[in-house]
């Protein structure tokens, strides 16, 4: 950011985050800065997303804090929305990251399991999980409730959510889905029990909650 009343901004490039004015940010010149409190006149491009509206608000303040100075002045705009698109958070990270395609168990993690007297029971929901149809193609929506009662070793949650979101362009029944997490949790974990139940919305008329469970004892 610049400072205050900084007149070198004047004439350079400025991208405008207001989202009360603006779906998405904007960009434009900067033609004047306050004398009071430094705010900046903003002359937005035609060709912004937004067109004719966000011109309309073309001479209007906006604090420095909305606004962030380009380097480049009177820089030529090809492509406005490609180039918010490259100062937000690169989804070549996210990408990284997330699978969406298959549920890879490599990506869960464990830590050591708390020491203390008393056993205890983990309880973990997962209220937003997808999955398709491996018939239809549809999606199936569900909550999955996993509990367990650990050993040496606790399922780390931040890995459990990228193993999640493996499952959601995957085509598996329901059955299966709830069969593949407790099996990969188990050779995670290997847990004195687990339950791992899908509560799956109503398909067609069809209610399904399928439940798996495995305790150390009996297997």
């Amino acid at each position: 950011m610049c400072e205050l009343r900084d007149r070198s901004v004047i004439g350079a490039d400025v991208i405008v985050y207001d989202r009360y004015l603006f779906a998405v940010p904007v960009r434009g010149v900067i033609r004047s800065v306050a004398e009071k409190d430094g705010a900046y006149q903003v002359d937005f491009y035609q060709d912004n997303p937004g067109g004719l509206n966000v011109c309309k608000h073309s001479g209007g303040y906006f604090h420095h804090q909305q606004c962030e100075v380009l380097k480049s002045k009177a820089a030529k705009i090809n492509d406005p929305v490609s180039d918010f698109k490259a100062l937000s958070v690169s989804a070549e990270k996210n990408k990284a990251l997330y699978n969406f395609d298959k549920p890879d168990p490599k990506v869960l993690e464990k830590f050591p399991t708390p020491k203390g007297k008393a056993g205890f029971e983990i309880r973990i929901k997962i209220p937003e999980f997808s999955s398709l149809c491996p018939i239809t193609g549809q999606p199936d929506w569900a909550k999955i409730v996993i509990e367990y009662n650990p050993d040496k070793w606790c399922v780390e949650s931040k890995s459990l959510k990228l193993y999640k979101e493996g499952f959601r362009n995957f085509g598996e029944f329901h059955e299966a889905c709830c069969q593949r997490i407790c099996t990969d949790l188990v050779y995670l974990l290997d847990p004195l029990y687990i339950q791992v139940k899908g509560i799956f919305v109503p398909r067609g008329g069809v209610v399904i909650h399928p439940i798996v469970e495995y305790s150390r004892s009996t297997s």
